[in-house]
């Protein structure tokens, strides 16, 4: 806020409400870890086994962290995949969270809106030698670029941008069919409890302001 008169007296308050959304939708979603149960009657052991995994993978601390990216950021980005057969531990599977602002997941326009591929992108840099101008030495810079996992289906492929444009590096192999990110999100616009609440939160803050400077200067 900008003040007007007396401006040695600018008190400039954040009530912290975004944090309290935030943690108030993970204890009220995830009160306790989500377990699988069966539609029908008694319990398989399937169910029994499946529930064993996901707690072998820490799954209840993942959701955790994918319910406050949807809250956050009005997404949440989850990678599922096969264990390869060397890695294979307790669970025959692994599953990790991808940074929002690090995924994507596009879908076809037409009826259905089944998923056609999501990419994920990785910040790389590297070292570089290159001058200015012809008078000067070559001296060493930091190069940013990204580089592009896509997921199909049942493929995968490389991109980079090392050399300033996008360009294919690799397939990087065959996988079962299934897609290996999902998208989680609150509503169909993608739209953050945040977001929509942040109007109202920017007044209650600038409101908080005011009272402390009225505070202040009736002191005064």
């Amino acid at each position: 806020k900008t003040k007007q008169t007396r401006e040695e007296i600018n008190n400039k308050m954040t009530e912290n409400w975004a944090y309290c959304i935030t943690e108030f939708m993970k204890s009220f979603i995830l009160n306790e870890p989500i377990q699988y149960v069966q539609s029908t009657e008694g319990v398989s052991d399937e169910i029994v086994e499946l529930n064993k995994f996901m707690s072998y993978e820490n799954k209840a601390f993942k959701d955790t962290d994918l319910i406050e990216d949807i809250v956050l950021t009005g997404r949440g980005f989850r990678y599922v995949a096969p264990d390869a057969p060397l890695d294979e531990d307790e669970a025959p599977f692994e599953t990790e969270n991808i940074e929002p602002e690090n995924c994507e997941v596009v879908y076809y326009s037409g009826i259905g809106h089944k998923q056609l591929f999501a990419f994920v992108e990785t910040k790389m840099v590297k070292e570089v030698m290159e001058k200015l101008t012809d008078l000067e030495e070559e001296h060493s810079v930091w190069k940013e670029y990204s580089e592009y996992i896509v997921y199909t289906k049942n493929k995968a492929y490389r991109y980079t941008t090392e050399n300033g444009n996008v360009e294919f590096v690799s397939e990087e192999g065959i996988y079962p069919a299934g897609h290996r990110i999902i998208e989680y999100y609150f509503n169909k616009s993608r739209l953050s409890l945040i977001e929509v609440a942040k109007p109202i939160l920017d007044k209650i803050n600038q409101l908080e302001s005011l009272d402390m400077d009225d505070m202040e200067q009736f002191v005064n």
